[in-house]
């Protein structure tokens, strides 16, 4: 490959990594010596302020442990999960980037009959529903 034709490709690959980025979710990873810090963005379209606290709450509590970190590795570094998240009207038009969007739909009627499941598989019949939920 010529020297224009690399120059060409890696231009473009640039240009689509930075086209990307500003469009997909962001989960980063940072490191100081033996800190880790996995930083998660979240948004969320239905939730109210209790559900994003809640959710924020049981991911710390899960990864980070009572100590506030997990350690891992053969020198048991210190790894801590942190969460920023945000309130969005929707995802599907107001997602903010950067951000993992999530839907908060209300899964029971008031009088606690099964009502409206999360969707993103089809089952035999063609209804949709979700193999997993949060």
């Amino acid at each position: 490959m010529t020297g224009f034709g690399k120059s060409l490709l890696l231009g473009t690959a640039i240009a689509l990594l930075l086209i990307s980025s500003l469009s997909f979710a962001e989960t980063t990873c940072t490191r100081n010596g033996c800190d880790i810090t996995i930083t998660i963005k979240m948004a969320f379209a239905g939730a109210d302020d209790a559900y994003i606290n809640k959710s924020t709450t049981e991911i710390d509590s899960f990864w980070n442990g009572p100590n506030g970190f997990r350690p891992v590795g053969d020198c048991k570094c210190k790894m801590h999960v942190k969460v920023e998240t945000q309130k969005v009207a929707d995802c599907k038009n107001n997602a903010p980037a950067g951000y993992h969007c999530i839907d908060v739909t209300k899964f029971f009627k008031p009088d606690g009959t099964y009502d409206n499941p999360p969707r993103n598989q089809t089952n035999i019949t063609g209804a949709a529903i979700y193999v997993g939920y949060m």
